[in-house]
Formats: structure tokens, sequence, C-alpha cells
């Protein structure tokens, strides 16, 4: 089982926050990620949800149940919500359990840093 582990970097210049997720999270994890991403989104200079996110997720394990929807709560949170947000999804099922927390206008998900940046950036 891989250690749970995250990266979050803003580029508040490109009203971009970065996020790279890898291994397999609990719960309690999953609330110390949205704590760190609240400290984050504070660096940024554009108004309220107006900023990108680009997610890495494809070191991601499959989650369980319960983690999913913890994840699925965090990303609902509406002061962090971004204009669009690009997910990096590795496997099959982990993009099925992407798909499940990230269900809603303005998210797509990619194979690649490339595609996603393009998606985000585009006019």
């Amino acid at each position: 089982m891989l250690s749970p582990s995250y990266r979050i970097a803003c580029e508040p210049e490109r009203d971009l926050v970065r996020i790279t997720m890898s291994g397999f999270f609990s719960v309690e994890q999953v609330q110390e990620f949205a704590t760190a991403r609240a400290e984050h989104y504070a660096q940024l200079r554009c108004p309220p949800n107006q900023h990108l996110t680009l997610c890495d997720a494809s070191q991601m394990r499959i989650q369980t149940q319960e983690v999913v929807a913890a994840f699925a709560r965090v990303v609902q949170i509406p002061e962090f919500r971004s204009r669009k947000l690009a997910i990096i999804v590795g496997s099959s099922l982990a993009r099925i359990q992407t798909q499940r927390v990230s269900e809603r206008e303005g998210v797509q998900l990619f194979r690649s840093v490339s595609d996603a940046e393009e998606w985000l950036f585009a006019a």
C-alpha cells in the first residue's frame, strides 16, 4: 500500500493551482489535504472561484468508498470551487472513481498534463 502524499502549488500570476496526489488516503488525510488546500488558496489574487486547478491524480490508488465520499465533500466546498478543474487520471478504475467525485460543469479528465493545460488555458 502506498502512503498518501500531496503537493499544492499556487501560481497567482496565472490564477492557477497545481495539485499532485498519490497513494491511498484515509478520511483523516483527506481532511488534512483540505486544510492545506485552504492555506494555499490564500495566495491567489483573483476573485473567488475564478482560478484554474490542475490536479495530477495519475498516481492515486483506488480509494475506499468512505474516502471517495470525503474527497467529494472537499471538491464541493463552494469557496474553493475553480472556474475550471482539469484532472489527470491513470487507470480506468481510478478514472471511474474520479468521475464520481467531480461530476459538475467545468471539470474534465485527461491522460496528460499537456492536454489538461491546453484545455485550462483555452479561451
